[in-house]
């Protein structure tokens, strides 16, 4: 499920211009996680989302300040979403079997935002019954899509909720470094996380195309 676009806000949130990518690209920070507890974590593999890490830097292959095009040569499993209806030439669909990635890019073609997740791959169980997390990006304690709002808040307690811009798909935000942002939108049906964010601001854009 994407979000829609409100460009002013992207133009604010981005520093993205209209409908092309905007110059001031982020430093990338260091890589930090969400929470100073680290967890157990596989090798991190670029063709395998279920090893990406989420940190300040970004998320797996994809960090803050990196080429967009040299990423997606690393992942020949990603593929360009042509059926996306976007203007916007500053952002990007990426879909997989295992993960659907967003992209935002600035006039160099750098990476300044991602966010990963597809609501209808959370498990939909209701609040209160098993869940199976899905194998994708997760943070070092594990927090990843699928998690429930319970584990968001044990795992990073810092984590608050904001003021988003859907009420289905609440938003929790933690600040990783002086320079990005973690974001946790969760289903409210569920209360699982369905989509996982790392940005330059304390939320993601509320829409992508215009």
């Amino acid at each position: 499920m994407r979000r829609l676009i409100v460009i002013s806000l992207a133009v604010a949130a981005l520093g993205l211009t209209g409908c092309a990518g905007g110059s001031g690209v982020p430093t990338a920070a260091p890589a930090t996680t969400a929470s100073s507890t680290p967890g157990t974590t596989a090798a991190p593999d670029a063709a395998d989302p279920s090893t990406w890490l989420v940190t300040s830097a970004g998320i797996g292959p994809f960090r803050l300040g990196a080429d967009l095009k040299g990423v997606e040569a690393q992942l020949p499993d990603l593929k360009r979403d042509l059926t996306a209806d976007c203007p916007n030439p500053a952002v990007t669909f990426l879909t997989s079997p295992a993960v659907d990635v967003t992209v935002v890019n600035d006039d160099a073609g750098k990476i300044v935002g991602v966010d990963v997740g597809n609501a209808f791959r959370v498990p939909s169980s209701p609040v209160g019954q098993a869940h199976t997390p899905l194998a994708g990006p997760h943070t070092s304690q594990g927090i990843g899509l699928g998690s429930t709002l319970a584990e968001l808040n044990a795992g990073i307690p810092a984590a608050a909720k904001s003021d988003g811009y859907d009420p289905d798909f609440p938003t929790w935000t933690v600040k990783d470094s002086a320079s990005s942002w973690t974001t946790f939108s969760l289903r409210t049906d569920t209360q699982t996380v369905n989509a996982i964010g790392v940005w330059p601001g304390a939320l993601p854009p509320s829409e992508y195309c215009g």
